[in-house]
C-alpha cells in the first residue's frame, strides 16, 4: 500500500469522500454547461479524473485490494485474481519526478513482483486456494518476459481491450513517465497473462531474486 493508507483511517475516509464529492460536482456542472455534447467532450478527460477520485474509496470499500504500492487486485475472490498496475492516484503517492525513465521502470517491476510474492504468501498460508487463477492484461511486458515468469499467454477479451482504449490518456501519461519521453502505449498489442496459484508459488525463489536484483540497482 502507498503512504496514503498509512494515514489515520478517519483522514483516509475524509479525503476519499471529499474527492468523490468534488468529482461528482465538477462532473455535474460541466455536463450541464456542455450539454448536449458533454459526454463526448468530458469522456476522454473525465474518465481518468474519475479513476483518480475513486481509487481511495474503492480501496477502503475492498473493491481494490493492494498487494504492493503498485499492484492491485480488482474485486478479489477465491476463483480469480484480476491483477492491475496502480492508478494515477497511486503514482502520485509512489513516484517522484526524478524517478521518470529507467528508475520508474525498475520501481514498477519491483512492485509488480513484490505484489505477486505477497499473493504467493497468501496461498502458502491457506488464505487462497492453489486453484486460484491469477491473470492480468497489459501492454507493458513482452511475450518472452511473461513466459519466462511462468505465465501462459491468451488473447485478451473484447471488454479488456475496450477498457484499455477508454483509459488511454491515463495509460499514455504513465507510460510516458516510465519512458522519460512522450511515448504511446500499443494497447492493441496487449497480452493477457495467466498463471495458476500453484504454479505461481513454485516460482517464489525466482521472483525474490529478481526483486533483490532490481532493488540493488536503484
Amino acid at each position: 500500500m502507498n503512504k496514503f493508507y498509512k494515514l489515520p483511517i478517519f483522514l483516509q475516509w475524509s479525503i476519499a469522500l471529499l474527492l468523490l464529492v468534488i468529482g461528482m460536482v465538477l462532473f455535474t456542472v460541466n455536463m450541464k454547461a456542455l450539454h448536449p455534447y458533454g459526454v463526448l467532450v468530458l469522456f476522454p478527460i473525465g474518465l481518468p479524473l474519475a479513476h483518480f477520485a475513486l481509487t481511495p474509496i474503492l480501496t477502503l470499500l475492498g473493491v481494490y485490494k493492494y498487494y504492493s504500492p503498485l499492484l492491485l487486485v480488482y474485486s478479489p475472490n477465491a476463483v480469480k485474481y484480476d491483477i492491475h498496475m496502480g492508478t494515477s492516484f497511486d503514482y502520485l503517492w509512489v513516484m517522484h519526478w526524478h524517478d521518470r525513465g529507467l528508475k520508474a521502470r525498475k520501481k514498477i517491476w519491483s512492485y509488480f513482483l513484490e505484489g505477486l510474492v505477497n499473493i504467493m504468501e497468501e496461498i502458502e498460508a491457506g488464505r487462497l486456494p492453489e486453484t486460484v487463477k491469477v491473470e492480468g492484461t497489459s501492454y507493458f511486458f513482452s511475450a518472452k518476459t511473461a513466459q519466462r515468469l511462468g505465465f501462459v499467454l491468451e488473447k485478451p477479451s473484447f471488454s479488456y481491450r475496450v477498457n484499455l482504449v477508454i483509459n488511454y490518456i491515463d495509460l499514455w501519461w504513465m507510460y510516458s513517465f516510465a519512458q522519460n519521453r512522450v511515448a504511446f502505449p500499443k494497447v492493441f498489442n496487449a497480452r493477457k497473462a495467466v498463471i495458476s496459484g500453484k504454479d505461481l508459488v513454485q516460482r517464489k525463489a525466482q521472483f525474490e531474486k529478481l526483486i533483490q536484483r532490481l532493488q540493488n540497482e536503484h
